[in-house]
């Protein structure tokens, strides 16, 4: 019976949430039916009531105007960004046309934008949300609309805001448009371009035109391949309705099969896929069209003179996408025909080539995750070193390495732009007022391709002191780490290593260990948060017998090994037999690879701390240490 009434009750306040919420959401539209809009058939504003609203436009006609849809754009912190607001407009005996309108909530109310129209179009969807770039930050508000002209065609449209206007939210970017030219012989060649836009690069320059002599092979008296230039235009260009959804593997075989079927031949085909299949953000598949002959002749404009005989140009739309999409494979014409001189062009418009992301959280300090705020940055040779805040658990392991390929600064050199993301809060306790180096190899270990140039997107503050201060109420001093401290704080770092390693290992046992496992994991949190204070270091009684775990105060010893210790791997001892015994390198001082010098040979002597017993059959010797110190005598 109280499960019963329990119940009951619960649907009760189920019901009057749902009631108080409509309730909002009512009287949030009901101010919109009835707001004062500007539209694009009259300069004063159009009083709605109940979502309508009659008015006599610019060219005379009557307009029945009605309120048709809304969406509120909220931030990811969920603050309302805008209200977009789609109004029709209708004559007597005519199709309707419709007209967008966004409302920006500020201190003093609702302020619209400039209206957008949209004309005699069908809306089959739509949809608004709050974007924020990185590179480099901006934050807008991006309306994406699918709709179907009044000629059939069915285009999506994508809206921002510029001032007080909106605007289409996509830049159209023509990516490098290479140009050959194929004189029947040897002569001079000019060659002008009309852009509906802005050329952003070129090479060679474009100094309101480019002058270069030519052979029948292509060649170039300025010893380039081609022509090269990029542009931002102003408006987008018409695609095809149909066209191709290609597979990441297969899309160099299917660039072998269908340039050539739109004209390309030669190195031409070469030099696309050698710059497009390193070029082309990953993806699981490309949705490929062809940019539409007449869009590319009206917006890009060739002055050749002479003037070829016959001109190709090759521009394809990509689209990478994740998910399968349906498209209706394009009809290709047949394969155009060279007859005398020929100017050939391809290039390539990329959709979404920018990576659009909520704004990065910032990790100011060790206990945040996010980007990390950087405390210092070294570039030695091919060795990135960054400095970092630390409690002494910030590894290589909790720190994300983000690398993204970017357009060449430097001809013949890629890019790239490192961003460094701490995935683990630091709550331990060591203190590291300077931060910690993490050193990383971009070659080898970034597996950055050189030559290259960098960039990082991480901030930087950097320590402008090599002291640091310990703070107490009331003063603060300046004192230095004593060696003993310093001990103390890479012990208890190995010891967190050693205890994660036990964890991986009980894991991955067959059959899993978990009751081993969480055992584990509260002497690990214990670890973590251990001041350096509180370990000890003396009054270690050795016990063959003892349990598997941490051993504190640590054991110490001196071994003779024949090769310098590796973090990770096993001391190995000039004396040592299948029954031990083990020692597994969980933390080494800083200054033993001071000894790794070509006139330095072993066997060495080696101090070391057995820091934890591990479990192992016959009660054989099995344990992680620290190496301390390593010496010749």
């Amino acid at each position: 019976m109280k499960k019963i009434l329990l119940l009951l009750l619960f649907i009760e306040v189920l019901t009057l949430l749902a009631l108080l919420t409509s309730v909002c959401f009512s009287i949030e539209k009901e101010s919109l039916l009835n707001f004062a809009y500007k539209t694009s058939y009259l300069e004063e504003p159009v009083k709605l009531k109940n979502g309508k609203g009659v008015i006599i436009a610019k060219d005379g006609k009557t307009l029945d105007i009605s309120f048709e849809n809304f969406i509120f754009i909220h931030s990811a912190k969920k603050e309302l960004k805008a209200i977009a607001v789609i109004l029709s407009a209708k004559a007597d005996r005519e199709d309707p046309s419709y007209d967008i309108m966004v409302l920006i909530p500020e201190k003093e109310g609702l302020t619209q934008l400039k209206p957008y129209s949209l004309g005699k179009v069908k809306i089959k969807d739509w949809q608004g949300k709050w974007q924020v770039s990185t590179m480099p930050f901006n934050e807008r508000w991006i309306i994406t609309l699918d709709i179907k002209l009044p000629n059939g065609e069915e285009e999506t449209l994508s809206l921002s805001q510029k001032g007080d206007s909106i605007v289409p939210a996509d830049e159209t970017v023509i990516r490098k448009p290479a140009l050959y030219l194929y004189p029947t012989r040897k002569e001079k060649i000019k060659v002008r371009l009309s852009i509906d836009g802005e050329i952003t690069e070129s090479d060679p320059p474009y100094n309101n035109h480019w002058e270069v002599e030519a052979t029948p092979e292509g060649n170039l008296s300025t010893g380039h391949r081609y022509l090269f230039y990029e542009a931002k235009l102003n408006s987008p260009l018409k695609l095809s309705k149909g066209g191709w959804l290609v597979k990441r593997e297969q899309l160099s075989s299917w660039l072998d099969e269908t340039l050539p079927r739109l004209g390309l031949k030669g190195r031409e085909i070469s030099d696309f896929k050698e710059y497009w299949l390193k070029e082309l953000p990953e993806s699981r598949y490309y949705v490929i069209r062809t940019i539409s002959k007449e869009s590319i002749s009206e917006k890009l404009k060739l002055n050749i003179d002479p003037p070829p005989a016959t001109i190709i140009r090759v521009f394809l739309h990509i689209e990478p996408t994740n998910e399968p999409v349906n498209i209706e494979p394009e009809k290709l014409l047949d394969e155009p025909k060279r007859i005398g001189f020929t100017a050939v062009e391809w290039g390539v418009v990329i959709k979404g080539e920018v990576e659009i992301k909520e704004k990065p959280k910032i990790s100011s300090n060790q206990y945040e995750t996010g980007l990390m705020l950087l405390k210092g940055i070294k570039l030695d040779g091919p060795q990135l070193t960054i400095r970092v805040d630390s409690g002494g658990c910030t590894t290589k392991e909790t720190i994300e390495t983000k690398i993204r390929k970017g357009k060449p600064i430097i001809k013949g050199h890629n890019h790239y732009s490192i961003s460094f993301i701490r995935k683990v809060p630091d709550k331990c306790k060591a203190f590291f007022p300077e931060g910690i180096d993490i050193a990383y190899d971009l070659i080898k270990e970034l597996k950055l391709n050189p030559p290259f140039t960098i960039s990082i997107e991480n901030p930087v503050s950097p320590v402008i002191t090599e002291k640091y201060f310990s703070i107490k109420p009331g003063k603060s001093e300046s004192k230095e780490v004593n060696p003993e401290t310093s001990l103390k704080i890479d012990l208890i770092q190995a010891t967190i290593r050693a205890i994660e390693s036990e964890i991986k290992r009980y894991m991955s046992r067959v059959p899993p260990e978990p009751e081993k496992a969480k055992e584990l994991e509260r002497e690990l949190e214990r670890f973590k948060s251990m001041r350096p204070e509180d370990y000890p270091l003396e009054g270690a009684q050795h016990d063959p017998f003892k349990r598997p775990g941490v051993i504190m105060p640590p054991l110490i010893e001196e071994v003779e090994i024949v090769s310098l210790p590796k973090l990770g791997e096993l001391l190995k001892l000039t004396k040592q037999s299948k029954s031990g015994p083990f020692f597994h390198v969980a933390g080494i001082a800083k200054d033993v690879s001071l000894l790794a010098k070509p006139d330095i040979t072993p066997p060495f002597k080696a101090k070391i701390y057995l820091i934890f017993k591990r479990e192992y059959f016959a009660n054989i010797p099995n344990y992680y240490v620290y190496v301390e110190r390593i010496s010749r005598e």
